[in-house]
């Protein structure tokens, strides 16, 4: 949580706070307003977007070269991600079916390219989520999404979770139970849920409720992780979106302890990949004569 001095902080002369919890809730909550989007990340304090997407079997960008593609102005393709390889594009490169694609430009257009570029499984704003988990996490995300007119529902076998959470919404819905139980997962809609969001403290229990809710209907899952180590096994069982708390709060820090003209940091991939944002420096040259 940068930017922010509490006194606490302060007597301390502590000059980065971070909340892990709170730093992958706003990630989760930037994900959800660019439906179809596998990652988000904002630069130039807004003014430009990173967003990440897997390409279906029909998406009318595949096998033409990239030097030919019809994109907007305001869009470039920044990387591709196949096979567990990363592509620095290039003007004869191709995309092709399943390629997890990073398009970077303006807010505004990149949120709409999941629709126009064949993104797969692409759905819409998102209107209803599943979290399961009332922990930290949960609690700051579930109304963080009511807010942004999501219809929220929560599960959790934590009584007093459950009733932190309930506190903090108007309209949403907190239910004390197991989130791997069939049978309330199925009263409760799971298959109409847009979004299934395991986040307790149990990374393997996350990734089993969100298989299980992709099998019962769900359209899409999230999980949060704490080892960095299993965001690639979850991606390969079928998780959608997997989130590293680590890698969140460390891209955090790289940011803070920046030095020079590098303003932010962003890992993807795993931490395989570093996004950076430089400030270049414009140094005008003396000729000779100024120089004398």
């Amino acid at each position: 949580m940068p930017n922010r001095r509490p006194t606490s902080e302060k007597s301390f002369d502590i000059d980065l706070l971070l909340s892990p919890e709170l730093i992958t809730a706003r990630e989760i909550n930037r994900i959800l307003m660019t439906p179809s989007a596998l990652n988000v990340e904002d630069f130039a304090e807004g003014k430009v977007r990173l967003m990440e997407t897997k390409l279906g079997p029909r998406s009318p960008l595949l096998h033409i070269p990239l030097k030919d593609l019809r994109l907007p102005q305001s869009v470039l393709i920044a990387m591709i991600f196949r096979d567990h390889r990363m592509i620095i594009p290039h003007g004869n490169d191709v995309l092709l079916p399943l390629d997890n694609v990073y398009f970077l430009g303006n807010p505004e257009t990149v949120a709409e390219l999941p629709q126009n570029v064949g993104a797969a499984n692409y759905q819409h704003r998102i209107r209803r989520a599943l979290i399961i988990g009332a922990g930290r996490t949960g609690q700051i995300l579930a109304p963080m999404l009511e807010e942004q007119g999501i219809s929220v529902k929560v599960i959790d076998n934590d009584r007093d979770h459950c009733r932190l959470v309930a506190s903090r919404l108007k309209k949403g819905i907190v239910l004390y139970g197991d989130g791997t139980d069939i049978d309330l997962l199925k009263q409760e809609g799971v298959e109409d849920a847009d979004i299934v969001i395991c986040i307790t403290s149990d990374e393997r229990l996350n990734m089993m409720m969100a298989l299980l809710a992709k099998h019962l209907g769900a359209r899409q899952t999230i999980v949060r992780v704490v080892r960095t180590e299993y965001v690639a096994l979850m991606q390969q069982v079928g998780v959608d979106i997997v989130l590293a708390t680590r890698l969140l709060a460390a891209g955090e820090v790289l940011s803070f302890v920046r030095s020079g003209s590098i303003e932010r940091v962003s890992l993807l991939e795993g931490a395989c990949v570093q996004a950076a944002e430089i400030i270049a420096s414009c140094r005008k040259a003396l000729r000779s004569t100024d120089a004398a």
